[in-house]
């Protein structure tokens, strides 16, 4: 979210500025993953299964879910019941005499700001702890509904097995 102040780790404070994500969501090859882990790829920008835009509030995205893959289903059934509500994303800084900018703490005691001009974008992703609380995740109807009827039909599957092996 755009112009939206959080601390983090109480060292600094970090606001993104409006356009920050604009060079990399038309040229980086970004990957979307269930709490920044690599182990846990749901999406990527060069083939097609992430998209990725800006509106006025901030970053926006999309992952094309693989209802073939139970891992993928299940952050989806984590993020339909709002287990998982909110987003993250995983950045480098380019040039930090540009694409950053530090603001020294108004008061004593206080703690400086950051604010992210441009960004490298690494990774997007649905998390269980976001360093920006006012961001969101969700499941759209449809893919809701197919993941709910895979994963009845993962469940049958399994007791089918579970009875022929008793």
């Amino acid at each position: 979210m755009y112009n939206s102040e959080t601390v983090i780790a109480g060292l600094f404070r970090e606001v993104i500025a409006p356009g920050a994500f604009t060079a990399s969501v038309k040229s980086d090859d970004v990957r979307a993953l269930f709490n920044h882990n690599p182990d846990h790829i749901l999406g990527r920008k060069s083939v097609g299964t992430l998209k990725l835009s800006e509106d006025a509030k901030g970053l926006r995205y999309t992952i094309d879910i693989n209802l073939d893959d139970p891992a993928a289903t299940a952050v989806a059934a984590r993020v339909a019941r709002r287990d998982v509500s909110g987003s993250s994303f995983g950045f480098a800084i380019d040039n930090p005499a540009t694409d950053e900018e530090w603001t020294p703490p108004a008061t004593h005691g206080g703690v400086p700001l950051r604010t992210l001009k441009r960004l490298r974008l690494v990774d997007v992703s649905p998390v269980a702890f976001p360093a920006y609380a006012e961001t969101t995740v969700a499941v759209r109807e449809i893919n809701a509904d197919a993941i709910a009827w895979r994963e009845l039909v993962r469940i049958r599957i399994e007791l089918e097995k579970a009875r022929m092996r008793a």
